[in-house]
């Protein structure tokens, strides 16, 4: 909904998301969950890789973040889903 109302295409998104990762400054990650109401879901968490070098501690920065987020938002889902 917010890229709706950014007027912000999927194809403009993957577009630009390709081009920082390309670049080293950003970390594109797919997740998983074994939820079925999950299936098809867009599960990739982008973190920035900080002080714009993709060197060992850049990117080790970078998935720490992504794994932060990812255990939040798995943790909130998990605790408010409930399958019928």
């Amino acid at each position: 909904m917010q890229l709706q109302n950014a007027q912000v295409s999927p194809v403009g998104l993957e577009r630009g998301l390709e081009e920082l990762e390309n670049a080293g400054r950003v970390l594109v990650r797919e997740q998983f969950c074994g939820d079925p109401h999950l299936e098809g879901a867009d599960l990739r968490i982008v973190a920035l890789i900080k002080g714009g070098d993709a060197d060992n501690d850049a990117l080790a920065s970078a998935v720490a973040d992504i794994d932060s987020v990812w255990q939040r938002w798995l943790t909130e889902y998990l605790s408010n889903h409930r399958c019928g």
